[in-house]
């Protein structure tokens, strides 16, 4: 792997990577648990959001389930699949806004911004919509793919996503091209089976501090 600011593409990560994910998972978890504790249809949203999470979790190199998902939350629940699909939206895409910009990786968005303003190609790459988070954590402007578009409709580690962005951000020579993420199952195999480098980032702030350290982005 060359030196991190010499390519030409980046493709980062959003969820574990722009933002420390255990800290926004305990800040949820604990705001869930409290709606949980209020009454019976919170505790339906607790129950549906875990299954949700640990289904979806379950999938990888897929198409994405998540109308397959939810259908089957739905009938294990006994209500309309619709309901299920705003609980979900609600707790994992709406909520979550409130406090993302709490958990960012401070170092990591400053990189993502000033690979931005010095012409390099950047892009946002994940297995979830992530165009909202982009916005919360000041990112705007940034394009955002993700495995449930109808181009891509795969989650990682299938490397169609990183395919379908190489082409269409214009790189043809791989070797110009990195992926940045959290998790080596998914962001570093997806990397590895499209030929790119990779970047496997710590997921602890003081272990990760000391990654960027050694790298010399510090």
């Amino acid at each position: 792997m060359r030196d991190l600011q010499d390519y030409e593409l980046y493709i980062i990560d959003m969820d574990g990577t722009l933002y420390f994910q255990r800290k926004m998972q305990l800040l949820m978890g604990l705001r869930l648990l409290g709606s949980a504790l209020t009454g019976k249809r919170g505790a339906g949203e607790l129950k549906t959001v875990l299954a949700y999470r640990k289904l979806r979790e379950q999938c990888k190199g897929e198409k994405t389930p998540d109308d397959q998902l939810i259908e089957q939350i739905a009938q294990k629940k006994k209500t309309e699949p619709q309901s299920e699909k705003q609980i979900i939206e609600k707790w994992l895409y709406l909520l979550p806004l409130d406090v993302i910009a709490g958990c960012r990786d401070k170092k990591m968005t400053e990189l993502v911004t000033g690979w931005k303003r010095a012409g390099k190609k950047v892009v946002i790459y994940s297995d979830y919509p992530a165009e909202h988070k982009c916005k919360a954590l000041g990112l705007s402007g940034i394009p955002c793919f993700d495995s449930t578009a109808p181009s891509i409709d795969v989650l990682k580690p299938d490397p169609k996503g990183i395919e379908v962005i190489l082409r269409e951000m214009g790189v043809t020579d791989r070797r110009k091209a990195v992926m940045i993420g959290d998790r080596q199952s998914r962001d570093g195999e997806a990397a590895a089976r499209a030929g790119i480098d990779c970047l496997i980032l710590k997921k602890y702030a003081l272990l990760r501090k000391k990654q960027y350290h050694n790298a010399g982005l510090l």
